[in-house]
């Protein structure tokens, strides 16, 4: 097909791919969880927050709005990787990147940290963590590698983040969790892969993987179901998660099988199973087999996925699976949704910070911040 009047600085062409079977219309730019919504600070802007680093041993909590105008740059003890935000409230807490053992507690609002806390002897986060409904209470994912199980820590948030319990998890690595719309069961990825502090980040059973999204009941700590994909895909692990109002999941998956392997990165959940997101081969080699991270739109109809090994962002129709847009952006991992239906907020290299309306298929820029790079994560605040 000819290139359209390009609707940015950069430049829009189009291309008809078929997808499952029928034809589905992608336009790619030639030059990258419950679900979190963006909503009205004070000042009537939405607040984003994510990591980043300067590839050395400095690390920041950074605050910024739709504007991409900064609001602050909190110092972090090491690599931080995902936030949880506290319901009608500007706290959040901020977790180490896997295998670290830190969580910083921030007021989102002033900028500010306001506390510290450990994961327990023997134990070190997975890098998430996601607050109750009532804001109560704070699940931290938690590898308990002293006893070799897996579970999700259940701390006391009126009580400096004390300890009160836990809930057992079926399967190894629960890596990112999120609450469904009733605010009682929890969607947890399970990414099936075991590791221990002793070796670093290294992966210690790849060939017995066994991924699968996980319904936990919060009171009782009970796993009402677990759904896998095909055993074929047993090395894809499943990482992270967003959730609708409705109750549809989406996951979001990384390979650990060969490297010539073409395998989906994504999938949805809506009660009766994973279906994985079909892509042409050839956009499925250049996503890497590598999605980082995944969020759905302010309105729930449109699905993203960032693929920074693959210098991209892949956004589907959630309704029916059809595949919409290729957006090249390097570096791309943190997105969440922008204030309103159909935008997304983009995180990448260097400090750059985009915007991508879905209706136009127009990415534009938002003025970068600072020097050094995101990190995987970008999360909506009220701030």
């Amino acid at each position: 097909m000819t290139p359209r009047t390009p609707t940015s600085s950069r430049d829009v062409g189009r291309r008809c791919f078929l997808v499952g079977g029928g034809a589905t219309l992608a336009i790619g730019l030639t030059t990258p969880l419950s679900r979190v919504l963006a909503r009205e600070s004070v000042e009537g802007r939405a607040l984003y927050l994510g990591g980043r680093g300067d590839g050395g041993d400095r690390f920041w909590l950074t605050g910024f709005d739709d504007t991409g105008a900064a609001r602050f740059d909190i110092a972090m003890p090491g690599r931080p990787h995902g936030i949880a935000v506290r319901p009608d409230s500007a706290e959040s807490v901020a977790f180490a990147r896997r295998p670290g053992t830190f969580a910083v507690v921030f007021d989102a609002a002033a900028g500010v940290e306001t506390g510290r806390f450990e994961a327990a002897e023997g134990r070190h986060f997975y890098g998430h963590g996601l607050f109750t409904a009532d804001g109560r209470h704070l699940l931290t994912p938690e590898n308990d590698y002293g006893r070799g199980r897996s579970v999700i820590g259940l701390r006391d948030a009126a009580d400096g983040y004390r300890q009160v319990g836990e809930l057992q998890v079926e399967g190894v690595g629960p890596h990112d969790l999120r609450l469904m719309p009733d605010g009682k069961t929890l969607a947890v990825a399970v990414g099936g892969i075991r590791t221990h502090p002793e070796s670093g980040r290294a992966k210690l059973n790849l060939e017995t993987m066994d991924p699968a999204l996980s319904v936990m009941e919060i009171e009782s700590g009970r796993t009402l179901d677990s759904f896998r994909l095909a055993s074929r895909y047993h090395k894809l692990s499943i990482r992270h998660l967003d959730v609708t109002a409705e109750g549809r999941v989406a996951v979001a998956m990384q390979y650990e099988g060969g490297k010539g392997d073409c395998v989906p990165l994504a999938a949805l959940f809506d009660g009766g199973g994973l279906r994985p997101l079909a892509v042409p081969d050839a956009l499925e080699r250049r996503m890497r087999q590598y999605a980082g991270s995944v969020a759905f739109d302010r309105g729930g109809r449109y699905l993203a996925v960032t693929c920074p090994r693959g210098n991209l962002v892949v956004i589907w129709d959630a309704a029916d699976g059809a595949l919409l847009y290729e957006v090249p952006f390097a570096d791309v991992c943190g997105i969440a949704p922008a204030m309103q239906d159909g935008g997304f907020i983009l995180t990448g290299a260097a400090g750059h910070i985009a915007r991508f309306d879905v209706a136009p298929g127009r990415l534009a820029d938002l003025p970068p911040h600072g020097t050094g790079g995101w990190d995987n994560h970008l999360i909506a605040s009220s701030g």
